[in-house]
């Protein structure tokens, strides 16, 4: 489809159907985070190299288009306030809100010299129907908010 070039091949990730209407559109496919899988090459053989993800990707089914909206926080937040990075966490839909519940990523410790997970016990929620108050300039919008946790914050469609 459309925009397809903003799609990262992954593995890991959450996909939802959210219908009825919203600010992007009716008939939507919603996809957060997972593992992308590159390779890299270290003078021989080529190594996958994973990567964990946040993004949130959005397909426009009546329309065939896929776009990335461009997330950000509110102002009192700084630089945190958005989901981190994470795979195998699960969603599910309310009316037209994505919920995303924990999931972990991978990392490496050097000082043990081993890789280790790290879990989330966190609920987001990205709202589909909520119009963008904060961002200037930005036509279409929605709310993303930690549950519980953090005031909201926006996906923009710019």
């Amino acid at each position: 489809g459309h925009g397809s070039d903003v799609v990262t091949a992954r593995f890991g990730h959450s996909a939802v159907a959210i219908t009825s209407g919203s600010v992007w559109g009716t008939e939507l496919a919603v996809v957060f985070g997972g593992v992308s899988n590159g390779t890299y090459l270290n003078e021989g053989p080529s190594q996958e190299q994973h990567t964990a993800l946040s993004d949130v990707l959005v397909l426009q089914a009546e329309a065939d288009t896929w776009f990335t909206p461009q997330l950000s926080g509110l102002k009192e937040l700084g630089p945190v306030g958005l989901p981190e990075a994470r795979a195998f966490h699960s969603a599910a839909v309310v009316e037209r809100r994505m919920f995303v519940f924990g999931g972990h990523v991978l990392s490496y410790d050097a000082e043990q010299n081993k890789k280790r997970r790290r879990f989330f016990n966190d609920t987001w929620c990205l709202d589909t129907v909520r119009a963008c108050r904060s961002c200037t300039g930005c036509m279409l919008g929605a709310c993303m908010m930690h549950v519980g946790m953090r005031p909201c914050l926006h996906a923009c469609m710019m």
